[in-house]
């Protein structure tokens, strides 16, 4: 599934959502940084993160995010030979960051906009401000070095990511 497919569920449901993001890597992965997943509260699951070794961690850290409705970092170090419950063999043996942040109302009418610019052949860029402990402080939407929407509040965000 791609992330517009993940992208139109989600713009086609009100049900609370966690959107799962994988925002580092080192070593191999299955999927590379900026793959996404979303977990809805009914336990639909759409997208992969992985070849199934960390979905099901996923679920239940998600679950967590909901209730808090704060969102968080998690690190998975996969790279340990004998570690075998981690499903090693399945291009997962690296060590994957993935960002989980619930889906409020206002992020999800930004990921709509998101979908619709890229429905109409727009070129969107995603930038997150993160804090020490790996939660979302700001994020902007970016169409262009003029345009940008989201939850940014510390100047253009164009010039951040310059910094």
């Amino acid at each position: 599934m791609s992330d517009i497919e993940l992208l139109e569920t989600l713009a086609g449901t009100d049900q609370p959502s966690v959107m799962a993001t994988i925002i580092h890597v080192e070593g191999s992965s299955y999927r590379k940084e900026g793959a996404m997943m979303l977990f809805q509260e009914d336990g639909t699951q759409v997208g992969l993160l992985s070849g199934g070794c960390l979905e099901t961690d996923l679920t239940i850290k998600a679950q967590k995010v909901w209730q808090e409705s704060l969102s968080r970092t998690v690190v998975y170090d996969l790279s340990s030979e004998d570690d075998l419950s981690w499903g090693q063999g399945s291009g997962c043996n690296g060590t994957i960051s993935v960002l989980l942040e619930p889906v409020d109302l206002k992020l999800r009418q930004h990921l709509k906009r998101v979908y619709d610019y890229l429905c109409a052949g727009k070129s969107v860029f995603h930038v997150k401000k993160l804090s020490t402990s790996g939660a979302v402080l700001e994020y902007a939407f970016i169409l262009d070095e003029r345009v940008y929407f989201g939850e940014w509040h510390s100047g253009h965000p164009v010039e951040w990511i310059r910094k």
